[in-house]
């Protein structure tokens, strides 16, 4: 949808965006905040110093909410949970073989 170098590379690089963070920030508007994800994603495609500036707020919000939640986007993809919880419950199990 957008692309690191559709912002202010300045910014970008002194808040250290990248790509990971795009997807992150693209999944997190349209499943976690549906009824502003139309408007919010509009303000960041639009690129330049104004999508930029629209990018770091969503990026930086995420990462403070990822650092509380390291699942928060996880929580939203039920094969990405179920394969997590499934990888605990092995790990877990080998643990307990020992």
């Amino acid at each position: 949808m957008f692309k690191l170098g559709d912002f202010d590379q300045q910014v970008i690089q002194k808040w250290r965006i990248t790509k990971r963070d795009l997807e992150n920030v693209q999944r997190y508007v349209t499943k976690l905040q549906k009824h502003l994800a139309h408007s919010s994603l509009d303000d960041i495609t639009i690129g330049g110093i104004y999508g930029t500036s629209a990018l770091i707020h969503e990026v930086m919000e995420l990462r403070i909410l990822l650092e509380r939640d390291p699942d928060l986007l996880r929580l939203h993809y039920p094969k990405e949970v179920e394969v997590r919880q499934a990888e605990e419950w092995l790990a877990s199990f080998k643990r307990r073989q020992r």
